[in-house]
């Protein structure tokens, strides 16, 4: 088991994307938003995402953690709303739905 696994709604952007997020074992390492900040213990931070279902071609269900989850700062929560950012752009507004204990190998 992975510790600090989230269960998390994805929906991505109209207009962000040009092509679906990967999904199961591609990976996927966006940068995290939260409250308008990119910059949490000095640093900006990214999550691994593993798409788990496709709900339509722009909601996902899946499964986040942070990239280097040693060095995280304890920032994310059930309920806690955010955003997907690649380079400058939003592109997913998300929710964490349920802390998990699924183990993710990527």
């Amino acid at each position: 088991m992975d510790l600090n696994v989230y269960n998390t709604i994805i929906k991505l952007i109209p207009g962000t994307r040009k092509t679906i997020i990967p999904e199961k074992s591609e990976k996927y390492a966006p940068q995290i938003e939260i409250s308008g900040n990119r910059i949490f213990s000095g640093s900006v931070w990214s999550v691994i995402c593993y798409i788990y279902e496709i709900i339509d071609t722009s909601t996902y269900y899946a499964y986040i953690k942070f990239l280097n989850g040693e060095k995280a700062p304890e920032i994310l929560r059930e309920g806690l709303d955010f955003y997907l950012c690649e380079g400058p752009n939003r592109v997913a507004s998300c929710q964490i739905i349920e802390i998990s204990n699924v183990s993710i190998n990527m």
